[in-house]
């Protein structure tokens, strides 16, 4: 539970996957390692799952985490997978955060939509 991720060489993407209960330190913890990661590797996309996190993220969080990641020298793609609507609100209060620093976003509901999306041009 919490806040983990996977990176898949093979798709270039780090699947991050949010579940249970949550705190803002769960998530600042989990985009610090990412961060130390994307210095070695700036061109990878990322699929965020929120599916099954039972917390509402608040919007100190959501700035703490965007204010996180750096602006990328190469466009990346982050889909946020999510089931909630309010989860939908605080994805497009990220992306527009994230636009800024090279990040394009799009929120799904169907994970395959969401991979296909980020594998494509």
């Amino acid at each position: 539970m919490g806040v983990t991720y996977k990176i898949d060489t093979a798709k270039n993407m780090v699947h991050i996957i949010v579940s249970g209960k949550t705190d803002a330190s769960d998530w600042i913890s989990c985009f610090t390692e990412l961060k130390e990661y994307e210095l070695k590797r700036d061109d990878m996309n990322m699929l965020l799952d929120v599916r099954k996190h039972d917390s509402v993220i608040d919007t100190k969080t959501v700035l703490a985490v965007t204010n996180l990641s750096a602006t990328r020298r190469t466009p990346i793609k982050l889909a946020f997978l999510v089931s909630r609507v309010v989860s939908v609100g605080m994805a497009n209060m990220a992306s527009a955060h994230l636009e800024k620093k090279n990040i394009h976003t799009r929120v799904f509901e169907d994970e395959k939509e969401a991979e296909d999306w980020l594998q494509g041009d």
